[in-house]
């Protein structure tokens, strides 16, 4: 709440002095509080933060170091970097830790300013905030480079793809998917901007079934490659333990998929008005985040644990997506909007525990239950 009031404070001044001020103490916050995390919690930080800290200490050559990582263009030198900068300026490794959320905060802040005409960017830094916990304890290199992405976002909406393919590239040195994302996030932008989906509604409906049927053909063909190629190996334990019903019956992503469902029926309702807001001149951004919002709820649906990995980028997107539903719907419709999540929320909240012991009356009985062994 204070980092976000100090992002509501740099927005609201004209004074350029109180706006760096403002932005940096809102940056400072998060950040501070990344790096103040227990070092027994999480598992990539023991797996890949601690150690390359502890061995970048050993080297006072950056080039030596390098070299005992074995770092090409492909390795994450921006990663390796960072690390290495980081234990010249501190032996703590919690100051490493530190550095990486400084590089993740300071994207995102960089991209909700750069939407700041559109979108509030205290709303974009409130939203993020409850994504701070997932991106502070794990996937510490994949929050960077959904940071960096983020950051260059604004270039994809004004069609400037060199530009945003840049970012792609400097995200990518900070972990190696963000370039499969960059060219997927301009492709798509391509496509849902063209005149043809913009101006044919029905087009753009074709489109959306076929990624629901998509991702729902995905996952056998997803696990045939994951079991085919030797260096995959590590993602099998996440499909192995990713059945779809299982998936749904947690709390946490059924509330996601909720929020995801509310921004599908926003943009059906209000499409013309959101486009004014993504796009001003009306080139298809809207479709753009549309599309994003249904793929990550049909490849949540259908693939299971393992797209918590994998679509942090376009979830990312969909930040900007959450955060504009205030300026093009109507605000009775909001508020039942939000009254209809808070109910449908704690509702859902409850659903496991109802249906375990739905269950176990019904096996009391002794009739049985077809997905008792699973529930």
């Amino acid at each position: 709440m204070s980092s976000t009031f100090f992002a509501y404070l740099a927005s609201r001044s004209k004074n350029k002095g109180v706006i760096i001020l403002c932005s940096a103490i809102s940056i400072l916050i998060l950040s501070i509080l990344g790096g103040l995390r227990h070092p027994d919690l999480a598992v990539d930080v023991h797996v890949y933060a601690y150690p390359s800290f502890n061995e970048a200490l050993r080297y006072s050559n950056f080039l030596d170091y390098l070299i005992k990582r074995n770092a090409t263009i492909f390795s994450e030198l921006g990663y390796q970097s960072l690390c290495y900068l980081s234990s010249r300026i501190s032996d703590h490794p919690n100051f490493s830790l530190f550095m990486y959320q400084l590089v993740t905060v300071t994207g995102v802040y960089v991209g909700a300013y750069r939407h700041r005409k559109k979108i509030s960017c205290p709303m974009i830094i409130f939203i993020f905030s409850f994504m701070l916990y997932i991106q502070t304890y794990m996937i510490i290199r994949q929050a960077m480079a959904c940071a960096v992405i983020f950051m260059g976002l604004n270039h994809l909406e004004e069609k400037r793809y060199l530009r945003f393919l840049m970012y792609g590239l400097l995200a990518c040195s900070f972990h190696n998917s963000a370039i499969l994302f960059a060219a997927y996030f301009i492709f798509v932008h391509m496509l849902m901007a063209s005149d043809v989906v913009v101006k044919n509604s029905e087009y753009r409906i074709i489109i959306y079934m076929a990624v629901v049927l998509g991702m729902y053909m995905a996952r056998p063909i997803i696990m045939s490659i994951v079991y085919s190629i030797p260096s995959l190996a590590k993602y099998r334990y996440y499909f192995e333990t990713a059945s779809g019903l299982g998936y749904t019956l947690t709390e946490t992503n059924t509330s996601s998929k909720l929020a995801a469902l509310v921004q599908i029926f926003a943009f059906f309702l209000y499409g013309r008005n959101a486009k004014k807001v993504f796009v001003p001149e009306g080139g298809g951004g809207a479709n753009f985040f549309l599309f994003n919002i249904l793929f990550v709820f049909a490849y949540k649906n259908f693939v299971g644990i393992v797209a918590n990995r994998l679509m942090l980028y376009i979830e990312w997107a969909n930040v900007i997506a959450l955060a504009a539903l205030p300026k093009f719907v109507k605000e009775k419709h909001l508020k039942l909007i939000v009254l209809a999540l808070l109910v449908a929320y704690v509702l859902l909240y409850y659903y496991r525990s109802i249906v375990l012991v739905a269950v176990h009356t019904i096996s009391h009985y002794h009739r049985p239950h077809p997905y008792r062994s699973i529930l």
